[in-house]
């Protein structure tokens, strides 16, 4: 038998705009890095500012106890970390119909 639904069917997701952030980061994360890397890498969210043109900057932290691990996730010349920014921009600012920043 069918059950009502948990949530109401204009909601896309029941995760706040911050766990969005964090989720969209550690797909990319794992996506991008295997073995122990992926859970070496903490990060969170510490800033969050609305523009005034109607876009978001949003200032998220990785942080690693390693150095092995930060220069495997920054890259030559911090490719990896630029190219992490620009996913998420992208998706982030094409989900939220907004221009999103990540810094």
């Amino acid at each position: 038998e069918p059950r009502p639904w948990l949530y109401p069917p204009d909601m896309e997701t029941p995760m706040s705009a911050v766990q969005q952030v964090e989720q969209v980061i550690s797909n990319f994360l794992f996506c991008w890095f295997n073995g122990t890397v992926p859970y070496d890498i903490e990060h969170k969210t510490v800033g969050w500012t609305p523009r005034l043109d109607g876009g978001l900057i949003i200032e998220h932290e990785l942080v690693v106890a390693d150095n092995v691990v930060a220069r495997m996730i920054c890259g030559v010349r911090n490719r990896i970390v630029i190219r992490l920014r620009e996913h998420v921009n992208r998706i982030l600012s094409e989900r939220w119909n907004a221009k999103v920043e990540l810094y």
